[in-house]
C-alpha cells in the first residue's frame, strides 16, 4: 500500500500526529517521575504480541506473500525465517526508541516543574 497510506485520513492523526503529541507531552509537560530503566523492556510487549500475532495469521493461512491478504508487509515474501527477523528488529526499534525517549526524559526533566 506505501508510505502515503500512513499518513491518510484517520491514520494522519493515528500514524503522526497522536504520537509526536503523546513524545512532546511526556518530555515537556508531565510532571517529572522517578523512572526506572528496566521499565524500557515494557515497550516490546504491545509490538512483540503483533508481530507474533502477523506471523501466526501468516503462517496459519499459508498467505505469503499476499499483500492483500494476511501478509500486508510482505515479509513473509521471502519466506518465515524473514518474518521472525522483522519480529526480533521490530522489537529492538520499540527498545531503542523507549531506551531514546527515557535518556532525553532524564536530560530534559532534571528537576520539578
Amino acid at each position: 500500500m506505501g508510505i502515503n497510506m500512513v499518513f491518510l485520513g484517520a491514520n494522519l492523526y493515528m500514524h503522526l500526529f497522536i504520537p509526536v503529541v503523546s513524545i512532546f507531552t511526556f518530555i515537556f509537560i508531565e510532571p517529572k517521575v522517578d523512572l526506572k530503566f528496566k521499565w524500557n523492556f515494557f515497550s516490546m510487549i504491545p509490538s512483540g504480541t503483533y508481530g507474533t500475532i502477523y506471523i501466526i495469521c501468516l503462517t496459519a493461512f499459508n498467505d505469503f506473500g499476499n499483500i492483500d491478504g494476511w501478509d500486508w508487509y510482505a515479509f513473509g515474501t521471502y519466506g518465515l525465517g524473514v518474518g521472525f527477523i522483522m519480529l526480533i528488529g521490530l522489537n529492538l526499534v520499540a527498545l531503542g526508541s523507549s531506551i531514546g525517549l527515557y535518556l532525553l526524559y532524564k536530560k530534559v526533566r532534571k528537576k520539578e516543574l
